[in-house]
């Protein structure tokens, strides 16, 4: 007797819903496999319409494709092929949807934008995972193989399918799709909360084979269609897998046979054999074997007498077809010589049926030019210090180019220590060299015979830790080195020797090894890092002995640890900032700076920090003001004041301030309104031109006076009296600079109107601090256009939106570019005409240019899109910066199947190696908030590469900071948050992160935690303050009104395809068009021409008024006329929901009328984990983030305009970047039929790019960093190139 079970769906993505099993005993049906008839051959074939390709559906009958039909196991037959002996019977559980043509899929396009030739069905493609098939009237699961009695309907039963439903997007997994990890608010942080399962509809179609006569590629997948949609099969659920894994296993071996001997007709047995192996280079329809069968396909495999059957089986069906691969060396090794010669033999042309098929499969190949060139990878290209790193935590890696001698040189002037060793207590310590005029200090000591200088580095005998987090990470085995030093000894260098009371003591400077840093198991087992803060006190009798530390010239790489056989051996030179996890080198200035906060005879750098740490901090008084945070104050001049915690500063000016015992204890100043405060909350629920024109830089002067502690005083501000909006204009250009022209008796306005103009005769400040403060910026745009800005090669470049905000802020003039998408890097082309933009991979460019440098004569580069020559790379010396993102994917939260071979999370390998090649001053690179905790090795290195980066520079003797930055907190209308990694070769200034400008107190306050458990503190104006989490900024931050109030309006025409159209309906259409001037478009199908492919405005068109803020005022420059102001096109449910979702903040889905709902309600807490599909935006909040998609109906659906009824057009989700209105988005994706796809490219490459508010903050702090190299070597007159 035989088993039933009856089960609900389970699989690891929803382990949540698991059910208890119960088993109820059955009789046991006659056995199907009793009847052993011959196999014979059955083909349905399916011949396009379409003469230009023709496709063949290879689908079998069950004595071919029935697991259950299949003779009686041998012993070495695959466990595989035998089925389970259980009768298992499907339950549905409670929250399965049942398909029917009002379920909505989240994120589901139209099935017309999934096919260049169209289908004939009308249905989509959709993706059905953690599946089960049963037949209807039972439930019982039966094998994959029998859906082929619904091709040849050889029997009355009728099957369903069970499972997860994803939609299915025609785009290659390699395109660069952003991967912010923020959950956004949107209640859906990843793609297990946008999970649907259902129950189709009676399966019509099983499709196994697509086969293309004139590029001969298969189609590996399996597609069964129902009456709503055609299904891709991708994981069966865990009960389903034994019924599916008996052909899937048979298929495989089949379709990988045939694909290689296509593409290779010389392959032999022991190639095809090999291939199987899955490496790191392993394609997925290899790799894929694990996830199903849970191993790789072997040897086995292919002599089993049952998958070889299959396999001929299929061959001889394909012949017909004028597939015949019989000619090749692996087939007649498998099938025999005897078969082989059969299959040669010629046969008829068979007859061809009309059968349905996936019409996705139907696309050309050579259709989408962007898919096509984004399917080609190359082998990560890195150099000889980079790459040695690299190898050690990923795979897939090729090393180019040599390493010099040179540049491997390491001075060996440091005196070689001899290795005595202090192992108990010394016998006698003697002083030497007494300190002139400081009794109790001394130059050396003598312990045990062994003389010991201020300035030897030690090792001592480790101690009590204070900082127990770092005592704590000391013994994780990840700080474990392979030194067997650095895991015995704590190292430092004596700064001074003194007595204290008897007791013999020396001051430390405490080094760290980099193993006990951030870097732990990746970092060089010979480094020390002089900790820049961490000092102390400690008796002589702790010495071990001396520590052999030599120091690296800035011009020269780390040692090769393998070339070091003496673990005291070990190299210095930079310098490790423990409160910021940075590791820089300090200038000659700013050594001699701290060194002045110390006393002669006790000079110490980590002491000279802590000093001016706490001097920057206090209030002190000065001769006609005060001092505070670094910055001097006098009366008339304007400070940004706190008023709270994640606030906007409000601004005062300094009329007064008391002094007691040489510190500031109070300050009294007159306050000045904000505009933007009246304006914002005037012009409250208004989204159209009539709305209130905000300035963000407007002050009004009041007759508020306020007592302010000197603490709350957050730095200065620079205030001006104009009425000329040329001259506000200029002024504004710059941060912290404000205007006024208007007053009122309090801060208390209601009205506009109640604003007064103000004389100019009244304004008064500090003249010193203000001319001061204009000769500043005077000199800084002299020694610009002396010096000229930085140098820029981008790296990843996509449609420039780093670039362009770098280079806005003139300190960096971009020259060089490399995309690998042809229509992004068109688009970096048209609006950078004077940039030489490589469509290249930056692979092959590195590869080159290290070839031309090697003179080993390449050949000329060649662009992927069309194919010309491009220009060759630049040469070391002519790159000042090198900048860029590369790909996120693999390390987005996002991303539930990371791979340890994924080849994207290896290109950051690649983009440093640039940096060894080329020597740049400064190195940029920005990535999504995942990269700070993707592990490498298997998830045995966590955090692996912030590791990899860090250590890779170090490696290259790179100054190294890092953190999280937020795009709102600098002027962007977006929730998005970048990491930055930020580089500086030794010699230049390594730039501070720009602070806030504005205040965005949504986003959640994120400290970065480090693998060593401590944390790093996000970027604040209060540096060196204990709430420096406070994020609080002088502005307010940009909202979606201020950034597309003032584009032209527009609806879209609701079809009423499921509600009729009412007398109601057509009034407010009326008003809307007669009373508001809000004119509709159609967005369907149906109505695209080709002047007008588009909803909305399809050509260019006029602005309807003025900038209505300093924002839209930024965006317009340059532009007379409106381009991009348009939507995708869309079925009419999709927009019958859209257009219907009430026009209030936030209103989604759940709102609408019950004929237009989704079904979506039924999920369990579907109000929150949905709430997001059809959301409309608020006018007075910020775009969610930048989508590289946009669909109402997908989980990030918060694309539904504020007050019009539609989604945002391709210039709103630009201007949501940052992108100007002169900017162009360039698409290879021409040609009528293929309007679809360049909007979505056009979406893709804006979606993509760093939004140019953050890139320009990035561009003046480096151009800050320029300044002060330029303040401390005033005569030069080169370029900033050393």
């Amino acid at each position: 007797m035989s088993k039933k079970r009856h089960f609900g769906p389970m699989s690891a993505r929803a382990s949540s819903l698991k059910k208890t099993s119960k088993r109820v005993a059955e009789p046991e049906p006659q056995s199907s496999r009793a009847g052993k008839k011959r196999r014979k051959r059955l083909l349905s074939r399916v011949v396009d319409s379409d003469a230009s390709e023709e496709s063949i559906l290879i689908v079998r009958d069950s004595s071919v494709l029935d697991d259950a039909a299949q003779p009686p196991q041998q012993p070495c037959e695959p466990k595989e092929l035998a089925l389970p002996e259980e009768m298992l019977i499907y339950a549905p559980p409670d929250y399965e949807y049942d398909e029917d043509e009002n379920f909505q899929v989240i994120g589901e396009t139209d099935p017309t934008e999934q096919s260049d030739s169209g289908n004939s069905e009308g249905v989509p493609v959709r993706i059905l995972t953690d599946f089960a098939v049963y037949e209807c009237a039972t439930r019982q699961l039966v094998p994959i193989g029998e859906l082929i009695n619904v091709n040849l309907a050889v029997n009355n039963k009728t099957y369903r399918a069970s499972g997860y439903v994803n939609s299915h997007m025609d785009v290659d997994e390699y395109y660069d799709d952003d991967c912010d990890d923020e959950d956004n608010g949107n209640g859906m942080s990843n793609d297990e909360d946008c999970l649907q399962r259902i129950c189709l509809t009676e399966i019509r179609k099983f499709t196994i084979h697509d086969i293309r006569q004139r590029s001969r590629e298969l189609d590996d997948k399996f597609y069964i269609l129902t009456k709503h949609a055609w299904y891709i099969l991708d994981l069966p659920s865990e009960q389903y897998a034994p019924f599916f894994r008996g052909l899937w296993l048979r298929h495989r071996v089949a379709h990988l046979l045939v694909s290689m001997a296509l593409a290779s007709p010389r392959l032999t047995y022991n190639d095809f054999v090999s291939a199987l192996h899955i490496t790191p280079d392993s394609p997925d329809e290899i790799s894929v074997a694990l996830t199903i069968i849970g191993r790789e396909l072997n040897e086995n495999d292919i002599q089993s007498a049952d998958i070889k059957s299959y396999v001929f089986a299929t061959l001889d069906e394909l012949r017909d077809d004028g597939i015949c691969i019989a000619r090749t060396p692996v087939v007649k090794d498998i099938v025999g010589q005897e078969m082989s010669y059969h299959l040669m033999e010629a046969t008829a042309p068979a007859s061809r049926s009309r059968t349905q098929r996936p019409p996705q499969s139907r696309s050309s190949s050579s259709s989408n030019i962007e898919k096509e060139v984004l399917k080609h990878r190359n082998k990560t290209v890195t150099t000889p210090v980079v790459g040695r790193v690299a190898q050690r935590l990923f795979e897939n890696i090729k090393v180019a180019g040599k390493l010099m001698d040179e540049d491997m040189h390491i001075s060996n002037d440091a005196p070689r220590h001899p290795s005595i060793i202090h192992a108990t207590n010394p016998n006698y310590v003697q002083w030497l060299d007494p300190v002139d005029d400081h009794p109790g200090f001394y130059d050396s000591v003598l312990v045990d015979e062994v003389k010991y200088s201020v300035g030897d580095a030690v090792m001592v005998v480790p101690g009590e830790d204070e900082d127990t987090a770092r005592a704590k990470s000391y013994k994780y085995q990840p700080s474990q080195s392979t030194n067997k030093l650095a895991n015995d000894y704590w190292f430092c260098i004596i700064r001074y020797f003194f007595e204290d009371e008897g007791v013999k003591k020396f001051h430390a400077q405490w080094f760290t090894h980099s193993s006990k840093t951030l870097l732990q198991e990746a970092g060089h087992s010979h480094a020390l890092y002089l900790m820049l803060s961490e000092c102390s006190d400690v008796e002589i009798d702790a010495i071990s002995q001396k520590c052999n530390v030599r120091e690296l010239p800035m011009d020269s790489f780390q040692p090769d640890e393998s070339t070091l056989n003496d673990d005291n051996d070990f190299h210095s030179g930079l310098m490790f900032n423990s409160l910021e996890s940075s590791f820089v080198r300090l200038s000659d200035l700013e050594t001699q700076t701290l060194l002045s906060f110390c006393d002669d005879h006790k000079q110490c750098l980590a002491c000279g920090h802590k000093e001016r740490t706490s001097n920057f901090t206090d209030s002190r008084a000065l001769r006609d003001g005060f001092s505070h945070n670094d910055v001097n104050y006098h009366k008339g001049d304007f400070a940004y004041i706190s008023t709270g915690h994640n606030s906007v500063y409000q601004i005062g000016q300094i009329e007064n301030f008391k002094i007691k015992q040489g510190r500031c204890t109070e300050v009294i100043t007159r306050l000045f309104g904000r505009y933007n405060d009246i304006a914002r909350e005037v012009g409250r629920g208004i989204d159209k031109p009539k709305g209130a024109i905000s300035d963000d830089r407007r002050l009004f002067h009041s007759q508020s006076q306020e007592k302010t502690r000197p603490d709350d005083i957050r730095g200065q501000c620079f205030v001006i009296h104009e009425t000329d909006d040329t001259a506000i204009d200029a002024w504004v250009a710059h941060d912290d600079h404000y205007y006024v022209n208007e007053c009122a008796d309090s801060l208390d306005v209601r009205a506009l109107d109640d604003l007064n103009p103000w004389s100019g005769n009244e304004f008064w400040h500090c003249v010193q601090c203000h001319e001061e403060h204009k000769a500043n910026l005077a000199r800084r745009a002299r020694q610009l256009q002396r010096f000229g800005p930085l140098r820029g090669l981008e790296l990843f470049a996509g449609a420039g939106g780093l670039g362009t905000g770098l280079d806005m802020s003139g300190f960096v003039e971009t020259r060089y570019a490399i995309e690998f998408s042809p229509g992004a890097a068109r688009t970096y082309k048209q609006n950078h005409p004077n940039v030489t933009v490589y469509n290249q991979c930056t692979n092959v460019c590195l590869q080159h240019a290290i070839d031309v440098a090697d003179e080993k004569k390449p050949r000329p580069l060649q662009s992927l899109g069309d194919k010309k020559r491009l220009p060759s790379m630049p040469k070391p010396g002519e790159v000042d910066f090198i900048y860029g993102g590369p790909p996120c994917q693999s390390f987005s939260k996002m991303n539930h199947a990371k791979r340890d071979d994924d080849i994207r999370s290896t290109l950051v390998c690649n983009m440093i190696a640039y940096v060894e090649f080329y020597r740049p001053m400064y190195f940029l690179l920005e990535n999504v908030g995942g990269i700070l905790e993707h592990a490498l090795k298997e998830k045995t290195v966590a955090s692996g590469v912030v590791k990899f980066i860090i250590a890779a520079l170090l490696a290259l003797n790179y100054q190294i900071e890092y953190n999280v930055l937020h795009a709102a907190n600098y002027g962007a209308p977006q929730a998005r948050k970048r990491v930055l990694f930020v580089a500086a070769r030794q010699g230049v200034p390594l730039p501070d992160f720009p602070i806030p400008t504005h205040c965005f107190p949504h986003a959640r306050v994120q400290r970065v935690k480090l693998p060593t458990g401590a944390y790093l503190a996000p970027i604040s104006r209060l540096k060196y303050s204990n709430d420096n989490a406070d994020l609080s900024a002088p502005l307010h931050f940009v909202t979606i009104h201020e950034a597309i109030g003032d584009l032209p309006p527009f609806d879209w025409v609701n079809p009423h395809t499921n509600i009729p159209k009412t007398a109601a309906d057509r009034a407010v259409e009326r008003k809307r068009k007669d009373e508001l001037g809000i004119p509709s478009f159609s967005a369907l199908h149906s109505a695209r021409t080709v002047a007008d492919p588009y909803a909305g405005y399809s050509k260019p068109c006029q602005y309807p008024s003025g900038p209505l803020s300093r924002y839209q005022k930024l965006m317009r420059q340059g532009s007379e006329k409106l381009q991009y102001h348009y939507t995708k096109r869309f079925n009419d449910i999709i927009i019958e929901r859209t257009v219907n979702v009430p026009l209030r903040a936030g209103a989604n889905h759940f709102d609408l009328p019950k004929e237009l709902h989704t079904g979506l309600s039924r999920h369990e807490n579907a109000r929150t984990k949905y709430k997001a599909v059809y959301q409309r935006l608020d006018a007075n909040m910020y775009f969610s983030t930048a989508l590289t998609t946009v669909l109402p109906n997908n989980k990030g659906g918060q694309v539904l305009h504020p007050s019009q009824k539609r989604i945002l057009t391709v210039r709103e989700c630009a201007r949501a970047q940052g992108f100007p209105d002169n900017y162009e988005f360039i698409s290879v994706n021409k040609e009528k039929k293929e309007m679809g796809k360049a909007i979505d490219d056009q979406f893709r490459q804006i979606g993509n790019a760093v939004p140019t508010s953050l890139a320009l903050a990035l561009g003046k702090a480096f151009g800050g960093a320029m300044s002060k190299m330029w303040d401390a070597e005033p005569s030069r007159d080169a370029s900033p190139i050393l």
